[in-house]
């Protein structure tokens, strides 16, 4: 009888060592899993950012108010990662000299910005009460603002056409040669055949880059009802 018993005392005990060591691996398992989560978790949360950009603006180049220089400026002061200076139809490329209105915020627009810059840096030419100033490539200034995982300036171009007299505008970001603006029989003919010309570059090139509609509402050019088929 006592020989029984304690056989069954051996037993449990043995039992509860192993119970006990299976929560111990369980815990520790639990343990393990959550610090693996929570290390997932802070390594997404590292890697996944917001940045703040603007793709769509202009300057001199085609119909904005202000220097490319001056513009960038003041993105990148504010705060912003990206910007797109997509002026109509054109590239910030190639010899440019715009004369300065006699109005008077144009003439303050030109004292900030030589006021800003110096006038080693801008260029200008003076007769009489004419004022010219030449543009800047953006091959000419990009060094100097462009900042590794700070700011970054992307090449860009507002593609302008129209169907039906009414404008359509498309975005093309990134871009590394200009794009001439397509026209069509439909709206939706001169959409595409100018996103072909993206798609076509981009596969020439390699480089990533990609269109977007700009203010579809513009004029009610491109009504939320256009077919697409």
């Amino acid at each position: 009888m006592i020989v029984g018993l304690l056989a069954l005392n051996a037993i449990r005990n043995a039992l509860e060592s192993s119970y006990y060591r299976y929560i111990q691996t369980l815990s520790l398992m639990r343990l393990f899993s959550s610090f693996f989560l929570l290390l997932m978790s802070i390594t997404v949360a590292h890697t996944q950012n917001w940045y703040k950009g603007n793709l769509h603006t202009h300057s001199l180049w085609s119909d904005g108010d202000d220097y490319p220089e001056m513009i960038i400026d003041w993105y990148k002061a504010n705060g912003y990662h990206f910007v797109g200076l997509s002026d109509h139809n054109t590239l910030q490329e190639g010899e440019k000299w715009v004369q300065v209105p006699r109005v008077p915020e144009s003439r303050r627009t030109f004292e900030r910005y030589l006021s800003t810059f110096g006038p080693n840096w801008v260029k200008y030419k003076s007769d009489n009460d004419t004022l010219k100033v030449r543009l800047k490539n953006l091959s000419e200034y990009r060094s100097y603002f462009d900042e590794k995982d700070r700011f970054l300036i992307l090449k860009s171009e507002e593609v302008s056409t129209s169907y039906d007299n009414k404008p359509i505008h498309i975005n093309m970001t990134n871009i590394q040669q200009l794009i001439r603006p397509q026209r069509g029989n439909s709206a939706v003919e001169v959409m595409q055949n100018n996103i072909d010309l993206v798609v076509a570059q981009r596969r020439q090139t390699g480089q990533p880059m990609f269109p977007h509609i700009n203010h579809p509402n513009f004029i009610i050019a491109l009504p939320p009802t256009i077919s697409c088929s």
